[in-house]
């Protein structure tokens, strides 16, 4: 088999770059004529307000125009928060019975600077994890 020479230069090296930039001012003129000068559109973005539809078929503001219903809070969302009365009669209990013994416990950790000790009395006694 022979052994093609292979020429340096390849016919794709003949054409200009469109992201080079032009070395004559002629040439110049010419890339700028052939792009178009329309501003790239203005896509709606997250920080901007939303816009009403305008019972248009296609586009940004697509859709028939509704009236938003607010939303009321469900009470499952108040899961754990405390009502004044049973922060009261807690209150009442705590100073009628102290502290229970891994309380006690732990606020002597803490006083000893002991806090992730008393971190993981705390974990093991509620068997919560936080």
């Amino acid at each position: 088999m022979a052994a093609t020479a292979r020429t340096s230069a390849s016919p794709r090296s003949t054409l200009p770059s469109p992201a080079a930039p032009a070395s004559t001012p002629a040439a110049a003129s010419a890339l700028r004529s052939a792009r178009p000068s329309v501003p790239p559109p203005v896509a709606q973005t997250r920080s901007s307000p939303p816009v009403a539809p305008a019972d248009l078929p296609w586009g940004l503001n697509k859709g028939h125009p509704t009236t938003v219903i607010p939303k009321t809070a469900k009470p499952s969302n108040r899961k754990g928060k405390q009502s004044a009365r049973s922060a009261f009669v807690k209150s009442i209990v705590r100073e009628v019975a102290g502290f229970a013994p891994y309380e006690r416990r732990v606020m002597e950790l803490i006083r000893n600077s002991k806090d992730k000790k008393a971190r993981k009395l705390t974990k093991k006694r509620v068997r919560r994890r936080s």
